[in-house]
């Protein structure tokens, strides 16, 4: 534990990039390789380092993407919460599929369905920088969707609700739930996190002015490249 606390407050306070072999931090600590190896799976544990093969081990490399979500907002009809401007931080990619589906659980609860009916998803998966950083999927009643551009990869401006606007269901509220957890498998994979490093899944739900559900937003962020920013206003 001294030699993590010590590794720790490195990483933490010098921008430190590279930690060095095991045989390395032998020689510097003084202690067995073992010792080594436990103090540097308590730092992997924790998120902040990941080993690579040959060449040592390496801090994780943590590039924020500042996300704005702005109830303001709401008027634009947008399909998820609005990024930051940050030429620096910009989306280099974003990969699309829809197709219809089964509907989970909760998604099905939030659509007000059983679950096992058939809705609309339209995947996305978005890379910053070169790496993938969320993971987003928007389920929509197969009965508003159905035979319309909503079963298209592009939707055109304003995403999916934009159109259902045209349709005349207008959203008028969002539901959101926040919950950090550890990711499942297929989203270690994709998302490229390590291991200790959590995800942030956000899901809304989109409501008209009679309550009516006409979408549900499945976003999964990679804890380590996100944060939310709220924004409230009172008038």
């Amino acid at each position: 534990m001294r030699v993590a606390d010590e590794l720790r407050a490195e990483v933490l306070a010098s921008g430190l990039t590279r930690l060095g072999s095991e045989r390395e931090l032998v020689g510097r600590f003084g202690v067995s390789r073992f010792t080594v190896r436990q103090a540097l799976g308590v730092l992997q544990a924790e998120g902040l380092v990941e080993p690579v093969q040959g060449r040592g081990v390496f801090v994780r490399e943590s590039v924020v993407r500042r996300r704005m979500v702005c109830w303001r907002r709401l008027a634009e009809h947008s399909s998820e919460p609005a990024d930051s401007a940050d030429a620096a931080l910009h989306c280099d990619e974003v990969k699309s599929e829809v197709s219809r589906v089964a509907a989970p659980g909760k998604i099905a609860e939030r659509l007000g369905v059983a679950v096992g009916t058939v809705v609309l998803a339209r995947r996305r998966q978005r890379v910053s920088a070169g790496r993938p950083v969320k993971l987003a999927t928007t389920y929509l009643p197969l009965e508003l969707a159905r035979e319309t551009v909503l079963e298209a990869l592009d939707v055109g401006p304003g995403g999916p609700y934009a159109r259902l606007a045209e349709f005349g269901h207008v959203v008028t509220r969002f539901e959101t739930e926040l919950r950090t957890r550890m990711p499942l498998p297929e989203e270690a994979h994709v998302l490229r996190v390590g291991t200790g490093v959590p995800v942030l899944r956000v899901v809304r739900t989109a409501l008209d002015a009679a309550s009516r559900p006409l979408g549900v937003d499945d976003l999964v962020l990679a804890g380590d490249r996100y944060e939310l920013v709220f924004t409230t206003q009172t008038s």
